[in-house]
C-alpha cells in the first residue's frame, strides 16, 4: 500500500512540475510576442514620422518642376475631393 501511494504521489509532483514548466514557458513566449509587437509599432512611429516630414518639405509646385523637367507622364492616384463627391450617386431613399 505504502508503494503505491508513493509511486502516486512522485507523479502527482512529476504532474505538477510539468505544467509549472509548460506555463513558465507560455508566459516567455507571450512576453517575447509583446516585445516583438512594441517593435513593430515603434518602426511604423518611425515610417508615420518620416512619411510626416517628407509631406512637410515637398511641395506640388517642386513635385511638378522635377517631374517635368525629367519629363515624366505622371497620373494621380487619387481624385481631389470636390470631383470624388462631384461623381458619387445620390443616396436612394429608404423605402417603408
Amino acid at each position: 500500500m505504502f508503494p503505491k501511494i508513493l509511486v502516486a504521489i512522485i507523479l502527482a509532483a512529476g504532474i505538477g512540475v510539468g505544467l509549472l514548466s509548460l506555463r513558465q514557458q507560455r508566459l516567455e513566449i507571450m512576453n517575447e510576442i509583446t516585445a516583438e509587437h512594441r517593435k513593430v509599432d515603434r518602426t511604423r512611429k518611425e515610417i508615420w514620422d518620416i512619411q510626416v516630414r517628407i509631406a512637410e518639405r515637398t511641395k506640388p509646385q517642386e513635385v511638378q518642376r522635377v517631374t517635368s523637367n525629367a519629363k515624366l507622364v505622371l497620373e494621380p492616384i487619387a481624385q481631389p475631393q470636390d470631383q470624388r463627391t462631384a461623381q458619387a450617386e445620390p443616396p436612394q431613399p429608404i423605402s417603408p
